[in-house]
């Protein structure tokens, strides 16, 4: 063949069809490869954004909302666009000019704001006033104007208030309804007429029905307070409070009588609007809108000032995020560099399989150029191709935007083909000599220096910070930190390769001893290599850290999760918004299933006052610490009180304190309550279990007379311990079932039950929570496919001189069951060491990696979780593992020994001959 021949497009296109076998494991290894660095980026991302969602939507309102709180005075008047949607034609007479213009207003705001926001709401009241007849509690009530009210409620009895007066007060009865909780509270019959007090007038109420909230958890009833359910104020006796709807086409009149009015208007927060790469952006905007007041179009009535808690919301939860997307790059790390290993592989098969082809090409004159170019450039066509149809197959799957990061990822994948078969070829064509055999080994010992000094260099780096700790302030990944996974992993493997061979020649030293020539031959073709070298050994060490790392990771979040669980319901039950005297409590003690029970006292408006500070308010706690211990006893993070509670203080009641206000107090042990003093005798604590937060003093209930404290005998908390967790449900149905007789006052709130199994399934909705589990998941499984593809790599590399060897023993008398021996001792120094090492590198992994990963977002805990084992899922990834190799080998001892294809003895010396070792070349395989 001439140069000319040679040079010429037709050799490029012929070399292109030549091989399309390896051109098909090339192309389907580069998709898939492609597919990942287009999928993986942009999920984390989309990980990211559904968190941000997830937080924003389980905000409160009042902290999500954009709110303007005025005292109603507004511009009042029709809607030039028609009725709007909820109102009738009557309210729309009255409150349509002031829709108009708050939907004027909301046009103009800036994107994304505008899309994060919806439209605006609004409603207007009176101040509650007196209203109170002999023998019914005492009631403070507020009439609440709001021109949708019919689509926010279901009517239960009665009819919808009618008429318009055309002043309020005024001597003709005005018609109102009242949720069923405030008609039952205050006893109050349709029909009924009750007097309100308003401006010195007694304005007659009538009831005319009665209602329920369509969806008592929708925003609006956070604006519209004490409306859906009467709010019980403290006192002798206590006094209800509610707010009753009536007819909003009569708020004229309510103007015309000089009432105090309060109102509100909200933009309530989209949270299916909110994306990741927007926060800063929407955070700035809410920001810059709450700084000044704004006009309402032509209006002269007052500007609203908004205040919102909206932008304190996303940062929090963004930088709660980047824990998320540290893990999950922790996660993903390991499986690259996997397969990156299959990569290499593959090219390394390539070259193989060209080697024959490349020498003929070489033999007919093509030069060492020439030769590289028929195998580059289809390989580089060829990665191309299939990194773009990679590419276009993962844009189609969710996930967040196409950034730079996935753009780079996807192009190294369409490279990587042609540079590895291309270096490969030329390992496979150069010529020894002594300084260039020297080279790898120098490379090779300076590349494991720089591997061991940069794991140590980045733990180093990290070792006082979390990757993503909200301490830290980070808004981005600690992509030092991150890289402490890959360098470990190396670092594994650099040991691996150096022990491996040190570890097969004692097993080879061994087997000499042994009877049988299957272990002494098989040790000793694993110790001189085969055509893939070691990198079979990386892979299987490779995948099963993977595997381990991941399934402790998943199992140490998942009993974390639990832990964190009992330890913030600091019970078996924890029961909220109550008033229970002793009585009470002794009466929830006599219920079947309960072990015991303690209450918990809670005034948040006490005075904490020491020398040379200001003061500061905090929250007083009271405690029967024997009770207390009594219910605790097991429960993880219970409160650590200390025997001193029950002493006597030389200068004041003895207490415990919050870590927060230990901070403010800068080591002062005595201060004043309330004007008593007390004595901090103890450590501070974490109020985490009673779910108090901020600043609060504990006490014994013992202590209480020492100090300033209303109703030290009603507990508004309590805390139960169940005889057999299993009956936790209907324990609860039954402390339900009983409140209403035990409760002596009901609060604002509703009762609230929480068991641990409720905190696990609120905190495991968590996106964050499930996406890490599914990511772990999926990293077991992706290390066991890739490590199953190297595997058979691996055998379709070696399979010619494996056959060709026991061929060719099997000419001087090697029994068939013989050379399944030596092929199987052949392959199993691989196996032991990968799967030991594996599960060693990945339990040290576990170690390092989550002693430095904060996951106390995930779990909600007050504590880092220690690391746990799931047997189970631990054992079936070592196991399904081993069952990988098991398969492999077995097939790779049939392959081996198969009579009807064994090549003849003289073919078999020749191809046993030709199976070199790249670390040994020239030497039979």
């Amino acid at each position: 063949m001439t140069s000319r021949h040679l040079g010429s497009l037709r050799l490029l296109t012929r070399s292109l069809w030549a091989f399309p076998a390896v051109l098909t494991m090339i192309a389907l290894v580069t998709v898939g490869l492609s597919v990942s660095a287009t999928v993986l980026p942009r999920a984390v991302d989309g990980v990211i954004s559904d968190i941000v969602r997830h937080d924003v939507g389980n905000a409160a309102p009042v902290n999500r909302d954009v709110i303007s709180a005025g005292q109603g005075r507004y511009d009042l008047g029709p809607s030039v666009a028609g009725t709007p949607a909820g109102m009738t034609a009557e309210s729309a007479a009255v409150w349509g000019r002031l829709d108009d213009q708050l939907g004027q207003f909301h046009d103009t705001l800036p994107a994304p704001l505008r899309e994060t926001i919806g439209a605006a709401d609004f409603t207007v009241a009176t101040v509650p006033a007196e209203s109170w007849i002999a023998g019914i509690l005492p009631a403070s009530l507020g009439l609440r104007y709001d021109p949708r009210y019919l689509s926010r409620i279901t009517m239960t009895a009665g009819r919808a208030p009618a008429g318009v007066p055309e002043r309020v007060p005024s001597e003709t009865p005005l018609e109102v309804i009242a949720a069923d909780a405030t008609a039952l509270k205050i006893d109050w019959a349709i029909g009924e007429e009750r007097p309100l007090f308003l401006n010195g007038a007694t304005q007659q109420l009538v009831l005319v029905g009665t209602f329920t909230p369509v969806d008592a958890d929708a925003g609006y009833w956070t604006q519209a307070t004490s409306t859906h359910r009467p709010a019980v104020l403290p006192g002798t006796p206590p006094t209800v409070q509610a707010l009753l709807f009536v007819n909003p086409d009569g708020f004229p009149a309510a103007v015309a009588g000089g009432l105090p009015i309060t109102s509100s208007v909200w933009f309530p927060a989209r949270a299916d609007a909110v994306s990741a790469e927007a926060v800063p952006t929407i955070a700035r905007q809410i920001r810059q809108l709450t700084t000044v007041d704004h006009q309402l179009g032509d209006s002269l009535q007052p500007r609203l000032v908004f205040t919102s808690g909206l932008p304190e919301v996303l940062e929090e939860s963004l930088a709660r995020s980047i824990s998320t997307q540290s893990v999950l790059t922790l996660i993903m790390v390991s499986p690259v560099g996997l397969a990156l290993v299959l990569e290499v592989l593959v090219a390394r098969l390539a070259a193989e399989r060209l080697r024959q082809s490349l020498a003929l090409l070489a033999a007919r004159g093509a030069s060492r150029r020439q030769r590289l170019t028929v195998v580059g450039v289809p390989a580089l066509l060829l990665g191309l191709l299939a990194a773009a149809a990679g590419c276009a197959v993962g844009a189609l799957l969710p996930g967040g935007e196409f950034g730079s990061a996935a753009l780079i990822a996807v192009g190294v994948s369409a490279v990587a083909p042609a540079v590895l078969l291309v270096a490969f070829t030329t390992q496979v064509d150069r010529s020894g000599n002594a300084d260039r055999s020297r080279l790898p080994g120098l490379l090779r010992l300076a590349g494991e220096l720089l591997v061991v000094l940069g794991t140590v260099a980045a733990l180093l780096a990290t070792v006082q910070r979390s990757i993503g700790s909200a301490e830290s302030g980070g808004t981005s990944v600690d992509l030092l930190a991150t890289s402490i996974p890959l360098l470990l992993s190396l670092l594994g493997c650099i040991v691996m390769l150096r022990v491996y061979p040190v570890l097969v020649r004692r097993w080879l030293a061994a087997a000499q001893q042994a009877r049988g020539i299957g272990a002494f031959v098989g040790i000793a073709r694993a110790i001189r290599g085969g055509t893939a070298g070691l990198l079979p050994l990386l892979a299987v060490v490779l995948g099963v850290s993977v595997a381990v790392f991941s399934g402790l990771l998943s199992a140490t979040m998942t009993t974390g999760l639990d832990t964190a669980a009992r330890a913030t319901v600091g019970a078996d039950i924890l029961i909220e918004n109550v008033r229970l005297d002793p009585a009470a409590l002794q009466e929830l003690r006599t219920i079947d299933g309960v072990a015991d029970v303690a209450g918990v006292s809670v005034d948040r408006s006490q005075k904490v006052e020491f020398a040379g500070h200001a003061a500061t308010t905090a929250s007083v706690v009271l405690v029967d610490s024997a009770e207390l211990r009594a219910v605790q006893a097991g429960v993880p993070g219970r409160l650590p009180l200390d025997d001193q509670l029950l002493g006597t203080a030389g200068d004041g009641a003895p207490v415990m304190v919050s870590a927060r206000l230990s901070e403010a107090l800068e080591g002062t042990r005595v201060a004043e309550l309330d004007g008593r003093p007390v004595e901090v005798v103890a450590d501070p604590i974490d109020g985490g279990p009673l779910a108090l937060d901020g600043n609060w003093v504990l006490l014994d209930r013992s202590r209480a007379d020492a100090i300033n404290f209303i109703s030290q005998e009603t507990s508004t908390r309590a805390l139960v311990r169940v005889t057999d967790p299993a009956s936790i449900p209907a324990v609860v149905d039954r402390l339900r079932a009983a409140l209403p007789v035990t409760a002596t006052t009901p609060t604002t709130a509703s009762v609230r039950f929480t068991t641990a199994a409720d905190t696990v399934a609120a905190l495991s909705a968590n996106p964050a929570i499930r996406d890490v589990h599914t990511a772990a998941g999926a990293a077991i499984g992706g290390a066991a496919l890739i490590t199953s593809l190297a595997l058979v790599l691996t055998l379709l590399l070696d399979g010619p001189a494996r056959r060709g060897a026991v061929a060719l023993l099997s000419a001087v008398g090697l029994s068939r069951r013989q050379g399944a021996a030596i092929v199987r001792w052949e392959i199993a120094p691989l196996g032991i060491a990968g799967l030991v090492g594996g599960a060693v590198l990945g339990g040290a992994l576990s170690l390092v990696v989550l002693a430095i990963v904060d996951l106390r977002p995930f779990t909600g805990g007050f504590a880092q979780p220690t690391i746990a084992v799931n047997p189970w899922l631990t054992g079936g990834s070592i196991a399904l593992f081993a069952a990988v190799f098991l398969l492999t080998g077995a097939a790779a001892s049939r392959h081996a020994t198969r009579r009807d294809r064994a090549p003849s003895p003289t073919d078999a010396s020749t191809t046993a001959l030709a199976g070199t070792s790249p670390q040994n070349p020239g030497r039979t395989s």
